[in-house]
């Protein structure tokens, strides 16, 4: 090592201990133990103290940086202890004030329980998306660029939106800015209900999810709503101490019946990454979801808005064009399905009806006379 070499010349430490003819493995040893007994600020005394300056110069610096990368450790060790004790003083702030606006008001146990336990999955929300706030501080052009390129990645996911970006790189740039809107989801976060008017496009970017047909409705027992204004006298001692419990021993004194309308022979679907949902909103006129869209995990997935991609669209002769062709297609498959069948999952591409060669361009259909739109559902154009 470079502290036995220092020391290896005469009046050095190793001609002073008599290790220049003993064996490699002693010498190596003890020239790591002068090496470590020099790095402490304490032996700055005893470093100066040394026979050569070569070793007086050489233990002199070895102090100086150690003390500075012990310095610099303690810094960012002190600000990460405070950095994490601020977030926990704000939660904490944050429960108190919904302990003591619960027992102001009388509220339940059980709403009191599950304000709580909101509020900390939206604080655990928060904190996986900090990263925005950074970014949001970073210039318009800069993050504009950003955002296009994380987010086309997922959005490229639909074949229909991969095949429009490749032609329109403006178009997909504004579109991924206007459009677009990330989601953080925890598990057992619910992306929608059924019966819920539709949103948009969902494209799960990483995660899982699961769509379970039919519509829920949530109603409250009857014998709950009898006994609510006894529950209601005591509720204020009860909600106390509530904050200051895991909750883990606390019996839920109000329940809920959960009354489900499943579509009969229609099991839930899982949705992997890459994958997407409810595309039927982009397209339909007044679409209502039909099922329910819940993360199984931690999850990110992006919204396309319908109503921002038709402002975007507007801009784009060329691509609305595209979009009005593919809307009627994907309107007149959906018309082809049988009513018991309808979900929010993505259509076979065969039932679109899209020539080959060019996905985006319908065969041509003899004229007719007849009345336009005698489907079941009708088409959003998005110049409209």
């Amino acid at each position: 090592s470079l502290w036995f070499v220092a020391g290896d010349v005469e009046g050095g430490w190793v001609m002073a201990e008599g290790l220049h003819d003993a064996p490699f493995v002693q010498q190596y040893v003890r020239s790591v133990e002068w090496a470590l007994s020099r790095l402490p600020a304490s032996s700055l005394r005893s470093n100066v103290e040394l026979n050569t300056a070569f070793e007086r110069w050489l233990a002199i610096m070895a102090t100086f940086v150690s003390v500075c990368i012990s310095s610099l450790f303690i810094s960012v060790l002190t600000n990460i202890m405070a950095d994490v004790a601020r977030k926990t003083r704000k939660m904490t702030q944050i429960l108190e004030s919904v302990r003591k606006y619960c027992g102001t008001c009388g509220v339940s146990l059980a709403h009191t329980m599950k304000i709580r336990r909101l509020v900390e999955r939206e604080h655990f929300r928060a904190n996986i998306q900090d990263h925005m706030q950074f970014l949001l501080s970073l210039p318009e052009s800069l993050v504009r660029e950003l955002f296009h390129e994380a987010r086309s990645l997922t959005l490229g996911c639909h074949p229909f939106f991969l095949e429009i970006g490749a032609a329109n790189a403006s178009m997909e740039l504004n579109l991924c800015n206007q459009a677009v809107k990330e989601l953080y989801l925890l598990e057992h976060d619910v992306i929608f209900y059924g019966n819920q008017k539709g949103q948009g496009l969902y494209i799960l970017a990483s995660g899982a999810a699961v769509y379970a047909p039919g519509s829920e409705f949530h109603q409250p027992q009857s014998d709950i709503l009898q006994h609510h204004n006894n529950r209601r006298r005591d509720s204020f001692s009860k909600v106390l101490n509530i904050f200051g419990s895991t909750g883990d021993h606390v019996e839920d004194s109000f329940s809920v019946v959960k009354q489900t309308s499943l579509m009969s022979g229609k099991p839930e679907v899982y949705i992997a990454a890459e994958e997407f949902v409810s595309e039927q909103a982009l397209w339909i006129r007044g679409w209502k979801y039909q099922g329910r869209l819940e993360a199984t995990v931690e999850s990110r997935a992006i919204l396309l808005s319908k109503a921002e991609m038709r402002i975007v669209l507007q801009d784009y002769a060329d691509i609305l064009a595209t979009a009005v062709i593919y809307a009627r297609s994907f309107v007149s498959a959906m018309n082809e399905i049988a009513a018991a069948n309808i979900s929010d999952m993505p259509l076979d591409p065969s039932l679109l009806h899209l020539d080959p060669a060019r996905s985006t361009s319908l065969p041509k259909k003899s004229s007719s006379s007849g009345p336009k739109n005698k489907g079941r559902y009708d088409k959003v154009l998005p110049s409209q």
